[in-house]
């Protein structure tokens, strides 16, 4: 009889943590983006403006918006800042060596109304005005026991770091650093790991007060990471072939394999934002001739839409902001414009 109800008791013990382990997968929201709810955009039909600058604008590496109407474009080894109308405002900063200058820009964005800049060559974290006038630099140590980041976003008085790959296996992936980006402690080490450093998107959005999202390179789960863990929160599902990103050593083989094959794939989960209860972000399609689409979700209706563009132009970034869908395109004379779309679902939802 005794043995009886111990096996009962180790079998109910086993069923509880079995359920544990697996509530951070049963919690998230799957979003579903199927074929039906793919939405073609035609861009002729919306207004633009042209993008001054400088210099010419190349390749888009990435665009960074704040809350007060800016918006910070990099280009190559150049940080651009623009009004979100389009309008430059200028440069921040330039290559150089002087202390208010930088060897490399690895990660940039905004603090309240402070602009950052990650010299990781420089090894120093610079911060200026939002007229890119330079304000002070926090040097960063060396070696490879200080633990450094590769991406990093603030949360509260604290910021959370992608880690720098260093070759080691297992090498944890999110960690907190202080004000000062000095590291404290890894954020559940024994769940994500590194596996290569490679450098392809910008991995993190504001998601609350005491949290901040973030997706693993080719992954299709979105991960709520707080001081302390990392829990999944959204879980994207495309009609099309999608990647299993544990069937690989790492992210370098999943691009071969992608070049390999030449399929459709739905991938690169990237420009993260959530606010007032609306989830958007872009991905790359690789068979779109213009490989940038752009997803929404609507926590409140849990409706999902994902939009594609047509133009003649070469698109090259895509991104949302606010309820507003932002579309850069390069014309043949080098010229490179800014789109303005919204969100045909975004006039009936409200803000509480």
């Amino acid at each position: 009889m005794k043995s009886r109800v111990a096996i009962i008791l180790t079998l109910l013990l086993f069923f509880i943590s079995s359920c544990k382990g697996k509530k951070v997968f049963s919690d998230a929201i799957n979003i579903n983006l199927y074929k039906d709810s793919l939405i073609c955009v035609n861009l002729s039909e919306y207004k633009y403006s042209i993008l001054n600058s400088p210099q010419v604008i190349g390749a888009i590496d990435r665009v960074c918006f704040s809350d007060n109407s800016d918006v910070l474009l990099k280009t190559g080894k150049l940080l651009f800042l623009y009004s979100q109308e389009g309008k430059y405002i200028t440069s921040i900063s330039r290559l150089g060596r002087a202390s208010n200058e930088y060897l490399s820009i690895l990660d940039f964005g905004f603090k309240g109304d402070f602009v950052y800049l990650y010299d990781m060559n420089g090894k120093k974290m610079m911060f200026f005005d939002k007229n890119g006038k330079h304000l002070y630099n926090y040097l960063l140590p060396e070696g490879i026991e200080v633990k450094p980041f590769q991406l990093i976003i603030p949360i509260g008085n604290h910021y959370i770091g992608k880690r720098m790959y260093c070759g080691f296996p297992s090498f944890p992936e999110l960690s907190l650093y202080d004000s000062n980006f000095k590291y404290i402690k890894t954020i559940n080490g024994s769940n994500m790991h590194l596996r290569s450093g490679i450098y392809l998107s910008s991995q993190f959005a504001s998601y609350s007060d005491e949290s901040v999202l973030y997706n693993r390179l080719f992954d299709t789960k979105i991960y709520e990471v707080k001081c302390d863990t990392a829990i999944v929160r959204f879980n994207v599902v495309f009609d099309e072939k999608t990647i299993d990103i544990d069937a690989y050593k790492d992210e370098y083989e999943i691009l071969k394999e992608i070049n390999k094959k030449k399929c459709a794939y739905s991938t690169l989960i990237d420009n993260i934002e959530y606010d007032c209860g609306k989830l958007t972000f872009s991905y790359a399609y690789t068979k779109d001739k213009n490989g940038y689409r752009i997803a929404s979700y609507d926590c409140d209706s849990k409706r999902s839409n994902h939009y594609s563009f047509n133009k003649d132009e070469q698109i090259a970034y895509a991104c949302a902001y606010k309820g507003t869908m932002y579309v850069f395109t390069q014309t043949e004379e080098g010229r490179t414009k800014l789109y303005y779309v919204p969100f045909p679902e975004v006039a009936n939802h409200v803000c509480l």
